[in-house]
């Protein structure tokens, strides 16, 4: 359903049980992802693509609950918030692209260590938010080029925002929940089946 036109907000409940491609990029779609959608399909979705549509609010916290997930693409909307904790249950992504959102706060560490010999991801795109620090995690992906944090707010970092810029978003009122240290990760697949 990508390039359909199609407007208006996300419907609550896709009516689907085991739908393991949503790829609806480059519509009008507004408002809020809701929790609802990404709840309902934690443990079939394997691809999410909302990329280039209108959708705002924080960041959902379910999205980090998608536990087979592969691909989380929802660059280019109105986005806000900080990335959530739960986005370190993410064990199985290989692709996340949160570019030319509004974006802010810390890119984190547990997200980063994704990217390490343990983990699947490659390819983490951050450009274009509002994003004021990374960890030690971080920079090392920058530098091998698995992170793109051009156009933030970094300070030091080359190819940011003109401070000027970055001063007048974190001027504006922040309405997104601060960033819980805790969370408790659904299981995966590979857990389950050695359950059993």
């Amino acid at each position: 359903m990508n390039s359909e036109d199609i407007s208006g907000p996300l419907p609550t409940d896709f009516g689907f049980s085991k739908l393991s491609y949503l790829a609806l990029a480059n519509n009008k779609l507004t408002g809020p992802i809701p929790p609802s959608v990404i709840g309902h399909l934690h443990s079939s979705l394997l691809e999410i693509v909302l990329l280039n549509n209108q959708l705002s609010s924080c960041l959902p916290n379910e999205l980090g609950m998608l536990s087979k997930a592969v691909v989380i693409d929802a660059g280019m909307n109105h986005l806000t918030g900080p990335i959530p904790s739960s986005f370190s249950c993410l064990s199985r992504v290989e692709q996340l692209n949160l570019a030319g959102n509004r974006l802010y706060g810390h890119a984190p560490h547990a997200l980063c260590k994704l990217a390490g010999r343990a983990g699947r991801l490659f390819n983490v795109t951050l450009r274009g938010n509002y994003f004021t620090s990374v960890g030690p995690e971080c920079t090392a992906l920058i530098k091998d080029g698995i992170l793109d944090v051009k156009k933030n707010c970094i300070p030091g970092f080359a190819n940011q925002r003109r401070p000027a810029e970055c001063i007048a978003f974190q001027s504006q009122p922040k309405t997104c929940p601060e960033v819980s240290t805790e969370v408790s990760c659904p299981a995966t697949a590979s857990t389950n089946s050695a359950a059993t």
